[in-house]
């Protein structure tokens, strides 16, 4: 009887002493890993809700296009001259129309602005 109940209080001591850890451990899994899936799943749930026709979206797999038609659980989108009917779960973001023409007109600048009288293959030796 008197081994057992050394045995019994050994064990229940090192389970004590790890019990901080374990806390500290699933502390850091709630902050680390829960709580921010969390936030991005209201932020996304957020976007859909607020999503009207006419607004141009991005499609988790790149396609961009403007929402002409809303149904329950799909959208169907027009981007050039293509209809596609998409899940509404698979918009990803919504597309800021100024910030895509400010970033295509700088690409246009850069490739105006390029000058290649600095750069000759004559310079080189092979």
């Amino acid at each position: 009887m008197g081994l057992n109940f050394a045995l019994f209080t050994a064990a229940q001591g090192s389970i004590l002493s790890m019990l901080p850890t374990i806390v500290i451990f699933g502390a850091l899994l709630y902050f680390m890993i829960i709580r921010p899936q969390k936030k991005r799943q209201e932020n996304a749930q957020n976007l859909l809700n607020s999503l009207k026709v006419g607004d141009k979206v991005q499609t988790i797999g790149g396609f961009i296009g403007e929402i002409i038609l809303m149904e329950d659980d799909e959208y169907v989108i027009l981007s050039e001259e293509s209809k596609v009917r998409i899940k509404k779960n698979a918009v990803a973001i919504r597309v800021n129309p100024t910030t895509e023409t400010e970033e295509v007109t700088s690409v246009e600048d850069d490739n105006d602005n390029d000058n290649d009288d600095d750069f000759k293959i004559d310079d080189f030796e092979i």
